[in-house]
């Protein structure tokens, strides 16, 4: 495996960013340093189209996004023998087919199969669709997953609890964030370890080994996501996150609780942080408090202030002043 960036930075890449003349050769480009090398041919004579994000960690390498339909060869002469990394690859949408040591596997939306980087095959993506590719040297899936070659044969149905918290824990990690310490780094890469061990092997032992770690930290960076992308929300509620991650409310609680919260405490200090940010930013000057606030969930303007002032020990106006003044 490559070794990554310095700063682990986001890598995201358009095609329509590259001369069209050479985006088929700059993809195949990217794709073979970055992730698996691969020869590609697209499938129809249309502007061949992608969109993929990438991140490379130590010990770990995933990207998502979407592929314009194509072929992808890897004959030997391109697989590395000593090679001996796995690719986990997750068909979002779509249809998807893997051809390795002479098995077909027709991948439809939601489904995943483990590939071997050491052995030649071929893929096709019929038609533009969302992927995500996770990358794993085998000595990190090897002493929790045996027999990791006869997997390659499988494939990982699409009501696998596992490999819908290991695509959404993927998702989470878009942004322009570096990652930029050791630890945070180190944590993420274990939690996909992890994880990817439950997709490929969901037995009970491996969910007890494992549940205190990955799994958890799966559903609690879940639980996160989908309350921050929805803060704007005033009807947010624990029965709805709850079941678009698939837990019972009851679930759901006490995952929080282990983190020494609940959900409507913090449901309020995500909005609050958000308002926070809001008003300390110099772009937000010309907006009222007000509009902030009910943008961020709030609908009563005095609850709003009151639960401001507890948490920041100054009003909205006060903090928002104090920002003005550092800034001049």
């Amino acid at each position: 495996m490559d070794a990554p960036p310095p700063d682990y930075a986001l890598l995201h890449w358009r095609s329509q960013e590259a001369p069209l003349r050479a985006r088929v050769e700059s993809w195949r480009d990217l794709l073979s340093r970055k992730l698996l090398p691969a020869d590609v041919r697209p499938l129809h004579d249309d502007p061949f189209r992608v969109d993929v994000q990438l991140r490379a960690l130590p010990g770990l390498i995933f990207s998502w996004g979407a592929v314009d339909a194509s072929h992808y060869r890897r004959p030997r002469s391109i697989t590395n023998e000593e090679d001996d990394d796995f690719v986990l690859l997750a068909n979002l949408d779509g249809e998807f087919v893997s051809t390795q040591n002479g098995h077909d596997v027709k991948l439809g939306a939601g489904e995943a199969c483990l590939m071997a980087c050491i052995d030649p095959g071929e893929f096709y993506r019929p038609a533009l669709g969302n992927v995500v590719c996770i990358r794993i040297p085998s000595e990190n899936l090897a002493s929790l997953v045996p027999h990791l070659h006869d997997r390659t044969r499988t494939i990982i149905r699409q009501d696998s609890e596992a490999l819908r918290l290991l695509t959404s824990y993927i998702g989470v990690l878009g942004g322009t964030q570096t990652l930029s310490t050791p630890e945070l780094r180190s944590s993420i890469v274990s939690h996909i370890h992890k994880l990817a061990a439950l997709v490929l092997q969901p037995t009970q032992d491996n969910y007890a080994r494992i549940e205190n770690t990955g799994l958890k930290a799966a559903r609690l960076r879940a639980v996160k996501s989908y309350v921050f992308k929805n803060l704007g929300r005033g009807d947010l509620n624990v029965g709805e996150v709850a079941a678009h991650i698939r837990l019972t409310p009851r679930s759901l609680q006490l995952l929080l609780e282990e983190e020494g919260t609940t959900f409507s405490a913090f449901a309020l200090q995500s909005r609050l942080a958000r308002v926070y940010a809001a008003l300390t930013d110099r772009r937000n000057r010309h907006r009222t408090i007000g509009d902030i606030a009910f943008e961020c969930g709030f609908g009563d303007v005095s609850y709003f202030n009151r639960a401001f002032r507890r948490r920041y020990g100054a009003s909205p106006t006060e903090i928002r002043n104090q920002s003005v003044l550092r800034s001049n």
